[in-house]
């Protein structure tokens, strides 16, 4: 992922959106898991 500065509005969707990838890249879903700190192993 590429960042840079803007004037332009952010909206929370795009925050979001980069969040996710930022998951995604990380692998940090499967460590939560194993932990069991996910909604998906309630």
């Amino acid at each position: 992922m590429d960042y840079e500065y803007t004037d332009k509005c952010v909206t929370p969707w795009g925050g979001m959106l980069q969040m996710k990838r930022l998951l995604d890249k990380t692998g940090i879903r499967k460590t939560l898991e194993e932990f069991g700190l996910t909604g998906r192993s309630m």
